[in-house]
């Protein structure tokens, strides 16, 4: 019997000093909050200004997500992959028509993000650089 407990003991002093993994810091309350987005156009169109929305994800821990990117409406929502704590990417997405995909990168104090972003309507990629500050 006391076999048992001794090795019932070892077992469970083993199994706990096994895990010395840290927990995941969840970095997307940085991102979090009203954003004004200044488009870039590089086809030559006139920049706009409008504000967007930051949110969380409700399905996974490493992702935001961005709505009215573009001036679409807070139903045009756009998941951003957080890859390490401020490189972005936006993976191929279909959204109201629309295909979206690109990659960005915010600052180290969470006030600025800027994207590369390629929005196709099916007919024609536009490419844009969007430059997010926070408000």
């Amino acid at each position: 019997m006391s076999r048992l407990l001794i090795l019932i003991f070892i077992s469970f002093f083993l199994l706990h000093s096994c895990d010395n993994t840290p927990p995941i810091e969840d970095i997307r309350p940085h991102y979090l909050g009203v954003w004004e987005c200044s488009e870039d156009n590089l086809s030559g169109m006139t920049p706009s200004i409008y504000d967007i929305k930051i949110s969380e994800s409700s399905h996974d821990m490493r992702k935001i997500e961005i709505s009215n990117l573009y001036n679409f409406g807070n139903n045009f929502i756009v998941e951003i992959l957080i890859e390490e704590k401020t490189i972005l990417t936006i993976e191929q997405q279909n959204i109201q028509n629309f295909s979206i995909l690109g990659n960005g990168y915010a600052d180290n104090n969470y006030e600025n993000i800027e994207l590369n972003v390629t929005l196709n309507d099916g007919n024609v990629d536009q490419i844009q650089i969007l430059n997010l500050q926070k408000k």
